[in-house]
């Protein structure tokens, strides 16, 4: 079995498992399905996952245990899960993308990220169609998968900002206005990929006008771009706020 194949076979099944605790689904697909008893044996011959992401996305040693032991039992395998934390996920985007091209095994067997990340990566062909619906047990509703079954939704973020505990009182900023501030300038931290940003230019929320008026003022306060991962930055002083963090998960894991 070919590299990619593999993957496939344990992105798919570990992807089922995550999407097993999203809540109530619609009527499942026989577990008893070819398919999905082919990607297992396939899976249990290889032996083994390698992940690879930016830290703050199911990599807590408490939060990828229950994955891999919830994993292993709903499939009786004895998956060995071996996690390495990586760059931001547009740098691992990038890097999945160079690997593809260059015909090589991509650095991570199963890629997490967000909508800005996965479309890149269906641009470049580097992502399997996967007809989820027809036999995964726990992916019975499409709008969980992205068209053409390259992904798989397993968990909703909110984006928020992260501070340092160096602002206190009137100083923690509450809102995207806050941003904006005098003494903020330079102390700002964003994503190159600008996440939050696209959604604000709809016309359901600031639409395009109001949104490009509030980025081209926003581009004065930041001093650098970062990503999950680089909350190291808040910690050591070089930043004050990182403007749009990686969701609430990761910020409670930072507060520990």
């Amino acid at each position: 079995m070919t590299t990619r194949l593999f993957a496939l076979a344990v992105a798919t099944l570990l992807a089922i498992a995550c999407t097993s605790t999203m809540g109530p689904q619609p009527s499942a697909a026989p577990s008893t399905s070819p398919i999905l008893q082919k990607l297992v044996t396939a899976a249990a011959i290889e032996g083994g996952l390698a992940l690879k992401w930016a830290p703050g996305m199911y990599d807590a040693p408490d939060e990828l245990r229950r994955q891999t032991d919830g994993f292993n039992k709903a499939y009786g395998l004895n998956l060995k899960v071996a996690f390495t934390p990586g760059p931001t996920q547009s740098e691992m985007t990038a890097s999945v993308s160079q690997a593809v091209q260059a015909g090589k095994p991509a650095p991570t067997d199963i890629f997490l990220g967000d909508e800005t990340q996965i479309l890149a990566l269906m641009k470049a062909n580097a992502l399997e169609s996967v007809l989820w619906t027809t036999w995964a047990p726990n992916i019975r509703d499409p709008r969980l998968t992205t068209p053409g079954g390259t992904a798989v939704q397993v968990q909703t973020r909110m984006p928020g900002l992260t501070y340092s505990t160096r602002l206190t009182g009137d100083a923690i900023p509450h809102s995207l206005a806050d941003l904006l501030r005098p003494s903020l300038r330079g102390r700002i931290m964003t994503s190159p990929d600008g996440t939050v940003l696209e959604h604000l230019g709809s016309p359901e929320l600031w639409g395009p006008t109001r949104t490009i008026d509030y980025v081209r003022r926003l581009s004065g306060q930041i001093g650098d771009f970062g990503g999950c991962g680089d909350e190291v930055k808040l910690q050591s002083g070089q930043f004050d706020v990182f403007a749009y963090d990686c969701g609430g998960n990761r910020a409670a894991q930072l507060a520990k």
